[in-house]
């Protein structure tokens, strides 16, 4: 392959002058690619062969010098909407409970986000999620 003027070599291209990534090496298993945004621009930096002391180093520099993290997607799969939130029943003994199965919330976690969440399985048509359990989702205040 031929080198440009300024000694950098040319990125592959097809015979149509497209890109081809077919040749492109794939990335050393000891790299990272740090999301970040300059004025508001998304960029994604690789960096390579270094300590994860470095990179903090790298990003804390970057982050000094103007540099931000990128704007996080809200909404995940649903198109931007929250799903519709139903508000629980207190019992007797003033426990937040599924107006559905009667049962006791329980708090759960997952993917760092803490919800109430339903313990009873799912009967019939009621709304189940993937394991069959109640898939109700519930106000928290």
């Amino acid at each position: 392959m031929s080198t440009l003027p300024n000694g950098r070599t040319p990125a592959p291209t097809d015979e149509t002058g497209a890109l081809s990534f077919e040749d492109r090496p794939a990335r050393p298993s000891n790299s990272a690619v740090i999301h970040l945004a300059f004025q508001g621009v998304p960029v994604d930096l690789q960096v390579s062969d270094k300590k994860i002391g470095d990179v903090e180093q790298l990003i804390a520099g970057l982050l000094k010098r103007g540099w931000t993290a990128p704007p996080v997607a809200r909404g995940g799969g649903f198109g931007g909407q929250r799903p519709e939130r139903t508000k629980p029943e207190i019992n007797d003994r003033g426990e937040l409970c599924c107006p559905t199965h009667h049962r006791p919330l329980q708090w759960r976690e997952w993917e760092g986000r803490k919800f109430l969440s339903c313990p009873a399985k799912a009967q019939g048509e009621e709304k189940a999620n993937k394991n069959g359990y109640c898939a109700i989702k519930f106000q928290e205040n």
